[in-house]
């Protein structure tokens, strides 16, 4: 046999080796590749459309309406893998029986999947958008009875994590109840108030003067100018939630144990002082970010952390389920979006006993310090949290027992003119079933 010929055998042979040993990982690439077939996939092999729906039936994504330009940042297009329903539910959006690598086979005319949410209908949805005026920012509000989601509003809804930080710029969709973080403003005040009562109950009635300046034990001042000069006065834990005086809370703070409040910070799901607080959870099989904040002594960064300013950062959901706990002996339902995963799981964020007298203070605060609201939003708190630059938040928690929801609604880079939280609200309230 001529040389050359070997040779080409030999090439032939050394070819064939390398395709038997490949051939079994392509197989397997190919068939992960069908069973995480998207229901986009789905839709142009077969001209069939799952879809995603909301409480009422009606489709939210899917088909002709593959991107709501109301919430479109939480169901997603489907074309890459962010943080939306489209993305992070794909398998159980494709029905049994296809497979990417033989198309129809095994299935019917009405071969479609429909992902059901608790989510209310998406005219309210586009009721709630139209109430934000065009402003950035969101809405959260759930039941903290049975854990289901009514709204994880987010504006602009087809923004992205790329322009919102120049250093994100891979293009994934940005659902502010999700995947941002808050300055919480004075809604910590709430937060504060339960580390109290939880330490010591007989805090609802202490009082505490206000003069406009608190000098700390660090020697940094706290200040709070009140609506004349010379601060808020006398007041009890009431009027300093109304008012939101931040001397007062000052004051309050430095008197409970740093320890003891670190835990509770942990308990209601917070990092504290980079240590991992009992996580909120996720929202299904959709991310969250985690509230977060600092308090490591009673110097001011410490106490400002504590009053709404410093180094606190607040996910929209976990204040939602902390709020709402107050009408609920103490505990909140997991959040829940897909009806099927409704468990009625929950989680005790603090004690009942914490949780009347929370209810009866923060309530009475809300009673006498604030107009306007709708009446069956019993508790809640504001919030102006300043981002540098001249740019403000507005935040309010709040809680609607009658209808067993919490939520919370930020409008960002608040300027004169632009609606304010408490009138989305009045929006929302309606809205409930």
């Amino acid at each position: 046999m001529h040389r050359s010929e070997k040779r080409y055998r030999k090439l032939i042979l050394a070819l064939a080796l390398i395709l038997l040993v490949m051939l079994p990982a392509s197989l397997v690439r190919i068939t992960l590749a069908a069973s995480q077939v998207s229901a986009r996939t789905f839709s142009e092999r077969t001209g069939h459309s799952s879809v995603i729906a909301d409480r009422e039936g009606t489709i939210l994504s899917g088909g002709e309406a593959d991107f709501d330009s109301t919430i479109g940042n939480l169901t997603g297009n489907g074309y890459s893998a962010d943080n939306t329903l489209t993305a992070r539910y794909a398998k159980a959006l494709v029905p049994a029986g296809f497979n990417a690598l033989t198309g129809q086979e095994g299935l019917t005319e009405k071969s479609w999947k429909s992902l059901d949410t608790t989510l209310l209908p998406i005219q309210s949805q586009e009721a709630l958008k139209e109430a934000f005026g065009g402003c950035r920012g969101c809405a959260f509000a759930y039941n903290y009875e049975t854990g289901e989601i009514y709204t994880l509003l987010s504006l602009p809804s087809a923004s992205y994590l790329g322009e919102e930080d120049a250093q994100a710029d891979d293009g994934r969709l940005l659902n502010r109840c999700l995947d941002s973080l808050y300055i919480s403003g004075s809604t910590m005040k709430v937060v504060t108030t339960i580390c109290a009562l939880e330490q010591d109950p007989s805090l609802i009635t202490h009082t505490y003067s206000c003069s406009g300046r608190l000098e700390t034990q660090g020697g940094m001042d706290i200040t709070c100018l009140g609506d004349k000069e010379g601060g808020h006065g006398t007041n009890d834990i009431i009027g300093a939630l109304g008012m939101s005086c931040n001397v007062y809370f000052g004051q309050l703070i430095q008197t409970l144990n740093i320890d003891e409040t670190a835990r509770i910070l942990r308990q209601l799901g917070f990092h504290v002082n980079g240590i991992s607080g009992e996580e909120l959870g996720s929202v299904g099989k959709l991310d969250k970010t985690v509230s977060s904040t600092a308090f490591k002594d009673y110097k001011s960064d410490g106490l400002w952390s504590l009053i709404g300013q410093g180094s606190t950062q607040i996910n929209v959901i976990d204040m939602a389920m902390i709020a709402g706990a107050a009408a609920n002996d103490g505990k909140a339902a997991l959040p829940v979006l897909i009806k099927k995963e409704l468990k009625g799981a929950s989680r005790t964020l603090y004690s009942s006993r914490t949780a009347s007298l929370l209810s009866e203070c923060w309530g009475e605060a809300t009673k006498t310090f604030y107009e306007g609201l709708d009446p069956r939003i019993t508790m809640a708190k504001t919030g102006t949290a300043e981002q540098g630059n001249s740019r403000i938040n507005r935040l309010l928690l709040g809680v609607c027992p009658e209808k067993s929801t919490s939520f919370m609604i930020v409008v960002e880079s608040w300027e004169e003119g632009d609606p304010m939280p408490a009138s989305i609200a009045n929006t929302l309230i309606p809205l409930l079933p």
